[in-house]
């Protein structure tokens, strides 16, 4: 196992590369050695992993242009499968969703684990100012009325998502010793297995 590194359009691109790669590979969105024991596992078992560090972007659409500039390089460089699989744990989440719903022909699956999705959640003004800054400079928002509703009209809201969900009929996805996707039988509320299907419904 190899990790290598390098420079992308001013961001560091972090790649895990097994000893016997069999072409699937995890993008991490962010936090890339959090909570990580599965990803390694699944490394071991030829699983190559990926992290491109655009933190404090909290997956606006120019973040997500960046992650697909950086994916096709990635399929320049590597001998990767041309579907990835996406890995949102906390804010991570809105960068794997945004980038699935704009380039699902990218994606084969996705896991998230304690997503930030509806920014109205995370992060609140009166908690944390700074950061709440950040995301409406992100988002070219010039007020918080315009970042509210720029929420309402694209449908991403928590009451929204929480439908989505909470769906029985997950698909899963099976490897040879460990079924990474699999829901436990107490499924918290805040896990989710993503079949993009289930991403047409908008």
């Amino acid at each position: 196992m190899k990790t290598e590194k390098y420079i992308f359009n001013g961001y560091e691109a972090t790649i895990i590369i097994p000893d016997k790669p069999n072409g699937e590979w995890l993008w991490k969105t962010e936090f890339l050695y959090a909570f990580d024991a599965l990803e390694r596992k699944l490394c071991e078992d030829g699983f190559t992993r990926v992290y491109y560090q655009i933190s404090n972007k909290y997956g606006s659409p120019d973040s997500v242009e960046l992650m697909h500039d950086f994916y096709l390089d990635l399929m320049n460089r590597y001998k990767l499968s041309k579907k990835a699989i996406l890995i949102g744990f906390s804010r991570g989440g809105l960068y794997a969703f945004n980038f699935a719903l704009k380039y699902p022909s990218c994606v084969k699956k996705m896991y998230l684990d304690s997503p930030v999705l509806d920014l109205r959640t995370w992060p609140k003004k009166e908690d944390s100012p700074e950061l709440y800054k950040q995301v409406l400079n992100e988002y070219h928002f010039s007020s918080d009325e315009e970042m509210q509703n720029y929420l309402i009209q694209s449908g991403l809201t928590s009451e929204v998502l929480t439908n989505i969900y909470t769906k029985e009929d997950i698909t899963k996805t099976t490897t040879a010793n460990v079924d990474p996707f699999d829901v436990p039988q107490e499924k918290k509320q805040d896990d989710f297995d993503i079949d993009l299907d289930q991403l047409n419904e908008f």
